[in-house]
């Protein structure tokens, strides 16, 4: 009895001196979770060595139907014991396998030890399951029998339904919301769409009668199962059908007599036909400047106007006189247009709508000439400087200003001078060299300047200016350089005239004796 238990305590301890290994597999995810024919993913696990010793060179041989594989093995390494380690497997599902669930293998061999210096070889292999699917994909094409509808009316939809994915059984199309519901229905069974498969289908809709007006598109659901058995549903807009709330409507345009500048006061023409299916009663417009304009127009008398009733299919003729603001900068404006009305219902309703105006600019430029040195005379050459002004109401951009000769004045050098831009306001100038041809009479000779210059819109503007140059005669040349040299005869004779009386007075007072006596003295010696 007592030698038995001793056995028994050598055996145990002989197990616990002998060294082992082996793995377990865990933790198996595949990435993306949803796998169709043709596409790409990884298969990821985690192997755990549940020995004591550690496991030296460890490799996994991959396999599988349905898979390209671009690596068949795995090469791990080494794990240390009660270590782990993640293995990711990269895929790619073949195109021409159907929908199903495949099997990704990884495979290792492992020398166990059996006790002292013996060991045996084993087999590990870890499967993971990959669902592969192929959903349909429905490209859906839809019509109506009419554009607007009012609350609570049906429209009519064909729709034209074409399956680009896999092969989709009992195919069901439902309301998506409760804006539009299938009328006398839940849904409408469109049965089995193949791959490929096109069908076609009219569906009536009915509008919630809690609508606001607008355009609406109509939502579906599409429903079915795919060739796994699981059921699947896509989303599709069908329409887009309008709604109106009372059945009025209207369609507006306008018109402004020609352009609008800043400072104008421009008639303002509009036209509103009732483009809806009911009746505007004891309707009236108004007319005021959008939120970001309402400072730049003001309707001149009162800005709102009775129209009476308004029944479908009428048109009414509106008049307004406007005005526009002088500091208002060139631009596009919006108005808006609200018709007030009775409804058929007995309602208060209110509609509006925008117009746009724009309002262009005045662009003008005026030229004024200097030449230098001054005055100018016939046979010579001088410096001309253009002043260019903008005297518009926009800013001007690459102004340039091109001097034309002619057969008095000719132009010396490029005929083009650049200004650059020019504020509202703002004038440069430019410089050029000219010659006065000789043999010309006194007098005022223009000349010609085309000024060009780009808008606020970048449109290319040209407009034709005069400078003037005058001309004097070489005499009267010759008396304004005299005059600007020195004192004109004129004022040497009247100083003259003024120093004679001052002499004959001082005479006369007995103020010259003194001088005349020394001047005598001096005479004498």
């Amino acid at each position: 009895m007592n030698g038995n238990w001793i056995f028994g305590i050598a055996v145990v301890m002989l197990l616990m001196n002998v060294a082992w290994a082996d793995i377990t597999f865990t933790s198996s995810t595949v990435t993306p979770s949803t796998l169709r024919p043709g596409v790409s993913g990884t298969a990821s696990f985690v192997v755990t060595n549940t020995g004591t010793t550690s496991i030296t060179g460890l490799s996994f041989d991959i396999s599988g139907y349905g898979f390209d594989l671009a690596q068949k093995q795995i090469v791990i390494g080494d794990i240390g014991a009660g270590g782990s380690t993640q293995v990711t497997v990269p895929f790619k599902i073949r195109s021409d396998i159907p929908a199903g669930i495949y099997t990704l293998q990884a495979s290792t061999l492992l020398s166990l030890s059996t006790g002292g210096t013996a060991t045996s070889t084993v087999a590990r292999t870890f499967t993971i399951p990959v669902t592969v699917s192929n959903p349909a994909n429905f490209d859906v094409v839809s019509s109506t029998n009419v554009s607007t509808i009012g609350l609570g009316d049906s429209v009519k939809v064909h729709l034209i339904i074409t399956n680009t994915g896999g092969t989709a059984s009992n195919v069901r199309l439902s309301a998506n919301s409760s804006n539009f519901l299938i009328k006398d229905a839940s849904q409408i069974v469109l049965g089995d769409i193949a791959a490929g498969e096109r069908v076609e289908a009219d569906v009536t809709f009915v509008s919630s009668s809690s609508l606001t007006g607008g355009t609406y598109s109509i939502p579906v659901k599409i429903t079915y199962e795919d060739a796994l058995g699981t059921t699947n549903s896509d989303g599709a807009a069908l329409g887009p059908v309008r709604v109106m709330d009372t059945g009025v409507d209207f369609m507006l345009s306008a018109t402004t007599g020609g352009d609008v500048h800043p400072g104008d006061r421009f008639p303002l023409r509009l036209v509103l036909d009732n483009s809806g299916t009911g009746v505007a009663y004891s309707s009236a417009l108004s007319v005021k400047g959008a939120s970001t304009s309402s400072g730049y127009f003001t309707v001149v008398g009162s800005a709102d106007q009775e129209i009476g009733d308004f029944a479908a299919g009428d048109r009414k003729v509106v008049n307004y006189d406007v005005g526009v603001d002088g500091a208002t900068p060139p631009g596009y404006y919006a108005l808006n247009v609200t018709l007030e009305y009775v409804s058929e219902q007995g309602q208060s309703l209110k509609l509006s709508k925008q117009l746009g105006i724009e309002v262009v600019g005045r662009y003008d430029v005026s030229v004024i000439g200097e030449t230098s040195p001054k005055p100018v005379v016939a046979g010579r050459v001088y410096s001309l400087s253009l002043q260019v002004s903008n005297t518009g109401t926009g800013d001007l951009k690459a102004v340039s200003a091109e001097l034309l000769s002619n057969d008095q004045i000719q132009l010396i050098g490029t005929p083009y001078g650049f200004i650059g831009e020019l504020k509202d306001g703002d004038y440069s100038s430019a410089q050029y060299d000219i010659y006065v041809k000789p043999g010309l009479a006194p007098g005022r000779y223009p000349l010609k300047v085309n000024v060009s210059f780009f808008d606020a819109y970048n449109r290319e503007h040209d407009v034709m200016k005069l400078a003037y140059v005058d001309i004097v005669s070489p005499d009267i040349a010759a008396l304004a350089s005299g005059a600007a040299s020195g004192p004109s005869g004129t004022t040497i004779l009247i100083s003259l005239i003024v120093l004679a009386i001052a002499a004959w007075y001082a005479n006369k007072k007995g103020w010259l004796e003194g001088v005349k006596a020394r001047l005598h003295m001096g005479k004498k010696k």
